[in-house]
């Protein structure tokens, strides 16, 4: 993944717990009302549910829960009204091939999902943009804001 061109970004590591994730989604919410005086309740919402399924999808998923595994969180405000949101996991990575496809309903692996994995289509739909990095255990996602 290239670098972002941005304003400020926020920094956040938290460990693989659960009870951890609402802290760290609150401490961007708020720190994105504050910098970014973003105030529009559904983008704040929608931003709410991405942090939510990624950090999640990181702990149980990617770490399995493992405490001496971190999460790392980056988030920005990018040109063009964008914000950013990284997460990456120490875990093992994932086939992300699925969800990246256009029509992720006509995939084989969409079998798979009906368990888990509903979430990473949730987060495609509320984003404008996801990216992977090559291992699985890092997304992007960009959204607009404004």
């Amino acid at each position: 993944m290239k670098p972002l061109s941005t304003t400020k970004t926020l920094n956040y590591t938290l460990t693989s717990s659960i009870e951890a994730i609402a802290e760290a989604v609150e401490y961007f919410l708020s720190s994105l009302c504050e910098v970014y005086n973003i105030r529009n309740d559904t983008i704040l919402f929608e931003i709410r549910v991405i942090l939510n399924e990624l950090l999640l999808n990181a702990v149980k998923h990617g770490n399995k829960m493992n405490f001496l595994k971190d999460v790392q969180v980056v988030a920005g405000f990018m040109k063009g009204n964008n914000i950013f949101i990284s997460v990456q996991d120490d875990g093992d990575g994932f086939d992300y091939s699925c969800i990246v496809k256009e029509k992720p309903d006509d995939c084989s692996c969409c079998e798979a999902m009906k368990e888990t994995g509903r979430g990473m289509l949730i987060v495609k739909h509320l984003s404008d943009r996801m990216l992977f990095n090559k291992k699985g255990n890092k997304i992007l996602v960009l959204k607009k804001v404004f």
